[in-house]
């Protein structure tokens, strides 16, 4: 195929992503409000150590609690994150996925501090797909 046609034809699939996106019935950001990429837009995405019986779970070294806002204060609340582990075992890509936006943001802030040893394949560290469920109660 000649290079002008081949140039023609990755415009016009340019162009058909773009329209399909721009016609998609809901908009996907996929950052969250610290700006960061959510770990479920990562290509390739790194896998959820509990989807791989080969891979050994990252293990958290030192956690950061949550600090609770006045607001949250006297309600309950829960709200799922996700994250990356990365090979270094340092938190990546913290988004909230689901639950009560406020108290889902105090965890990704936490959550941001977290320090984890690394998941392992093999024997090797590899990023791990992280997601944590938390529940606030006063």
């Amino acid at each position: 195929m000649p290079q002008s046609s081949r140039a023609a034809l990755a415009l016009a699939i340019s162009f058909v992503v773009l329209l399909a996106a721009a016609c998609s019935s809901t908009a996907v950001d996929p950052r969250d409000a610290s700006g960061e990429v959510c770990a479920s837009m990562v290509v390739p995405p790194a896998p959820a150590a509990d989807s791989n019986p080969d891979i050994q779970a990252p293990v958290v070294v030192r956690k950061v609690e949550p600090v609770v806002a006045r607001s949250l204060r006297g309600r309950t609340a829960e709200a799922t994150v996700e994250a990356i582990i990365g090979e270094d075992g340092k938190v990546r890509n913290v988004c909230v996925v689901s639950g009560d936006p406020e108290w889902g943001r105090t965890v990704a802030r936490a959550v941001r501090k977290w320090e984890f040893k690394p998941g392992t394949l093999d024997g090797k560290p590899v990023a791990v797909t992280f997601t944590l469920t938390s529940k606030w109660s006063s």
